[in-house]
């Protein structure tokens, strides 16, 4: 339950902001993946190749790395196409 509210309040975050919402609109029909990076920062992975990367100080990275962590420590949302990945539909 915990992560869904997360994942629901992140996905809304996002679509807020206008350089985020324009990722997800463009690949809205794609399978989108979350991962962490070495730096600290978090991307978004779309089936199609397009990539999101949110910079470890960017307001929404903490939020996206609390529901990263959350997903692999449950086994919650993963996908054996990216290992290390969670999957993120908007």
């Amino acid at each position: 339950l915990k992560v869904q509210k997360l994942e629901n309040s992140l996905k809304a975050d996002l679509l807020r902001d206008p350089e985020t919402a324009n990722f997800f609109q463009q690949n809205q029909s794609n399978n989108i993946f979350l991962e962490q990076r070495a730096d600290g920062s978090v991307q978004f992975v779309s089936s199609n190749g397009n990539s999101l990367v949110l910079d470890k100080n960017s307001p929404h990275c903490a939020v996206a790395n609390e529901l990263l962590e959350l997903c692999l420590q449950n086994k919650i949302n993963l996908t054996a196409m990216r290992p290390n990945a969670v999957t993120f539909n908007s």
